[in-house]
């Protein structure tokens, strides 16, 4: 269970069990009776139309924004750092590759899959012993372009 010390919500004016009902809220995939369950332990039932209430509560949704606003930026920097990674190990193993190391190849194909799951990219790989690495880039709809391996 999240805990209001990690989520730290600046909307001071909540209280802590509507602080815990918006982690738990945003936390569940937004499900208010949950929420509601979780944060007011002690209620013996009608889930559903309390969650419904508080979730409507002007303080609660500005929080339930803020929340979202700061893990989508989170989850944006999350993103860039990985791909900034991926294309980082990419550079190194295009090298080995590009001196004639075609298990690099193999690497390489098992990081753009990867890369492939953050970009949506559909990403190909050719290795061309006398040429070096030639990466096949595809995204969706357009028509494949070359990139040259390091060398």
């Amino acid at each position: 269970m999240p805990s209001i010390k990690d989520e730290d919500i600046v909307v001071r004016r909540l209280t802590d069990k509507q602080q815990l009902y918006v982690i738990e809220y945003c936390a569940n995939g937004y499900n208010a009776a949950q929420a509601y369950k979780m944060a007011y332990p002690n209620c013996k039932g009608n889930y559903n139309k309390l969650g419904a209430e508080n979730k409507a509560k002007q303080g609660i949704k500005d929080a339930i924004d803020e929340y979202k606003a700061r893990t989508q930026a989170k989850n944006e920097y999350d993103r860039e750092q990985a791909m900034l990674e991926l294309n980082e190990q990419i550079d190194n193993f295009r090298k080995l590759a590009a001196r004639g190391n075609t298990a690099a190849g193999k690497v390489i194909v098992a990081l753009l899959r990867e890369k492939n799951c953050i970009t949506g990219l559909q990403q190909q790989v050719n290795i061309n012993k006398g040429d070096g690495l030639n990466i096949n880039i595809t995204e969706a709809g357009t028509y494949p372009r070359k990139v040259k391996g390091a060398g």
